[in-house]
Parts: structure tokens; sequence; C-alpha cells
């Protein structure tokens, strides 16, 4: 069992992802400290916007799923005391955030172009799957691409239909 140190308030976390809807915050210091993150989700449910809180000590994360922005979230819990966000370092920048940030204005499009029927991983997905029944139809068993596409393209898909749960 793991023992619980003792933290001085706010905590102190740093932003390891964000999407639209989507936030997930790093806390290594409180790693694998269950009671500091049951409070936490508790806490972090209040805040306006935020509709789910998936809070995993073991991995020291929380994931906020949510209908505003990140930066509401952050000033909603530096404010309240609930922890605060450590700024990267000037220049250092995540790849995946930028990727994601360069791709969201191409969501946005897609999902207009296709009256909000479909987003780019809609697109993306059936792309996937549409690539490992083309491998399967070739009869291209072997190699790896085919069923790697499915399996992939439907993840996607299926966790795009549900929010994006983990």
């Amino acid at each position: 069992m793991l023992r619980e140190k003792k933290v001085s308030n706010p905590a102190e976390g740093h932003i390891s992802h964000q999407s639209p809807g989507r936030l997930r915050i790093k806390f290594p210091e409180q790693k694998g400290q269950e009671n500091f993150f049951n409070k936490l989700g508790k806490k972090l449910l209040s805040c306006p916007g935020v509709q789910k809180v998936e809070a995993n000590p073991s991995t020291g994360s929380v994931l906020l799923l949510h209908e505003s922005d990140s930066r509401s979230i952050v000033e909603f819990a530096r404010g309240k005391k609930i922890f605060h966000v450590s700024e990267p370092k000037k220049g250092e920048s995540p790849f995946h955030q930028n990727l994601i940030s360069s791709f969201a204005g191409l969501n946005e499009r897609v999902k207009s172009g296709m009256g909000g029927q479909i987003d780019l991983w809609g697109v993306i997905s059936l792309l996937l799957i549409g690539a490992g029944i083309y491998q399967v139809a070739r009869g291209n068993l072997v190699a790896i691409p085919w069923y790697t596409a499915l399996y992939y393209g439907s993840n996607i898909l299926l966790k795009s239909r549900d929010g994006g749960n983990e």
C-alpha cells in the first residue's frame, strides 16, 4: 500500500494533452495518492463546463471532458486554490499539442462541409476501415496494414462517438 504524502495546496500540475473538449493534467508529485485524486475529481466537477472527470492515481493524471476552454478550467482551479499549472519554458511546446492545434481548424472545416454529420476523426476512421477492407479484398492477409487499419479505424470511430473516453 502506498503511503500518502502531505501536500501543500495548491498542487502543481502540467498539461500533458489538450484538444477541444478534453484536457489531461499530470500531477507527478501526487502519483499513487488515491485520496488526493478522489478529492481533486470532486472539486473539479464543480467547475463550470466540466462534464466528467476521470482521475487516475496510478498514472498521476486527471482527464477532464468539458464544454468550455482549457484556460477557464485552469483559471477556475487556480482561483479556488485546487491546483496550479506550471507554465512551459519559453520555446517549449509538446509536439502533440502543436499537431492537435493545427488539426482543430481542419476538423471544423470538415464538420462544416459535411453539415455536422461527420468530423475529421470520422473521416479518418472511414479511411482506415476502407484501407483494411481494400487490403483484405486484394488478398493481402499477411501484411500488418489490413488488421491494423481496421482496428485503429474502428477504435477511433468508437471513441469519437463516446466523447473520446479512454
